[in-house]
C-alpha cells in the first residue's frame, strides 16, 4: 500500500486505493461509504419492515428512509446528471452506510452546467464519491460521512452477480453487517 505524504505532526495514512490504477477507467465499482462514527442517520433498523414465507425471508416491503437517508437517495440518483457516462447501477442505503455499484463507461465526462462543486474533467471515482459525500454533508449541514471509502473493482461476471446480491440483501442481513456499531 501506499503511504500519503502528510504533516510531521500528524501519523501517516495509508491509501486504500490500488497503487498506479486509474478510477476514471471504465468499469464496474462497488462502493461502499461510511458514516462518521457509524452514526445510523439514514434509518433506524427496527423499522424494516420483511416478507417472510416460511424460514426464506423474501425481500424487504421498504425501507422507511429518515430526512438524511432521502436526502443521500437524491444525491445519488443525480450522479448521473452530473457525470456523464458515469450510472449508478444499484445502491442500498444501509442505516450507517451506503454500497453502491458504479459503472464507468469509456466516454464520460463531468457535465459543468450541472454543479459548481467539481472542476471539468474526466471523471475518477475519487472524485464522484467526494463531490457526493460534500453534497449530502452540505444539504444536511453537518459532515456525515467518516474519511475515505472503501472500493472494489469489479472483475467478472460472477463478481458482479456476488456484489448486486449483497446490495439486493444487505438489509435483511443487518444484525450480521459489518458495518453495524453494537451499541
Amino acid at each position: 500500500m501506499e503511504t500519503v505524504k502528510s504533516n510531521k505532526n500528524f501519523p501517516k495514512r495509508k491509501s486504500i486505493r490500488l497503487k498506479n490504477y486509474d478510477y476514471s477507467t471504465a468499469g464496474v465499482y462497488f462502493i461502499t461509504i461510511c458514516t462518521k462514527d457509524r452514526k445510523n442517520y439514514f434509518w433506524q433498523p427496527k423499522e424494516i419492515y420483511c416478507k417472510f414465507i416460511g424460514n426464506n425471508i423474501i425481500r424487504p416491503y421498504k425501507i422507511p428512509l429518515s430526512k438524511y437517508g432521502r436526502i443521500a437517495e437524491r444525491k445519488l440518483l443525480n450522479i448521473p446528471r452530473i457525470y456523464k457516462g458515469i450510472s449508478v447501477s444499484s445502491f442500498v442505503i444501509m442505516p450507517n452506510h451506503i454500497h453502491m455499484l458504479l459503472t464507468v463507461s469509456s466516454n464520460q465526462r463531468y457535465n459543468h452546467s450541472t454543479t459548481l462543486d467539481v472542476t471539468e474533467g474526466k471523471a475518477s471515482i475519487t472524485r464522484v464519491v467526494k463531490q457526493f459525500k460534500g453534497a449530502v454533508s452540505k444539504e444536511v449541514g453537518f459532515s456525515v460521512w467518516q474519511r475515505s471509502f472503501y472500493d472494489h473493482i469489479v472483475r467478472s461476471e460472477k463478481d458482479l452477480a456476488k456484489m448486486w446480491q449483497y446490495i439486493k440483501s444487505n438489509p435483511l442481513l443487518w444484525e450480521d453487517d459489518c458495518f453495524r456499531k453494537i451499541r
